[in-house]
């Protein structure tokens, strides 16, 4: 439902309610009627209820609007040797193993692509900046290592202005 193509529509006919989602009438609503009816009962408690039964949908809605609920992410470096054959070095296992530098590629990797994704959500609306500002950017990295991420960045299209040491 977050990514539906319907929530980039725009109610042009009322001015004051430009991008806005009416309830019913539109197609988002339309089509997703059952799971937000469903939603609104978990997360909506009775007018009548006491205050026990209003915590705990509260507690409920807290628990369910918290991603790492249902979501769980690793990430990993994929390598491939001269065979072809593949190899997944995760994140979290190499963590503390590396220098300073090999430590930080995965972070600006997940930043990136992390500013990427939210860039390219506004491909149907009226913004299209793409800018990313990184203060004393790469500081433990070395040059080849910044060099890769600076590439990375314009591969996906990021407009960067970076900071960086001597």
């Amino acid at each position: 439902m977050l990514t539906a193509e319907e929530l980039d529509m725009k109610v042009l006919h009322i001015e004051e309610m430009e991008g806005q989602i009416s309830f019913g009438e539109d197609k988002f609503y339309q089509k997703y009627e059952p799971q937000i009816r469903r939603l609104t009962e978990k997360f909506m408690p009775p007018k009548d209820s006491d205050q026990s039964v209003r915590d705990n949908f509260k507690k409920n809605m807290e628990k369910y609007a918290d991603y790492r609920t249902y979501l769980n992410f690793r990430m990993y470096e994929r390598t491939e040797n001269k065979n072809g054959e593949i190899k997944r070095n995760y994140v979290d296992d190499m963590a503390g193993l590396d220098s300073g530098g090999e430590g930080q590629n995965p972070k600006y990797v997940a930043l990136l692509a992390g500013f990427a994704m939210l860039y390219m959500q506004q491909s149907n609306r009226d913004s299209k900046i793409c800018l990313v500002l990184l203060d004393e950017a790469f500081s433990k990295m070395d040059k080849e290592r910044s060099e890769v991420c600076l590439h990375y960045a314009r591969q996906l299209g990021l407009q960067m202005i970076v900071c960086v040491p001597d």
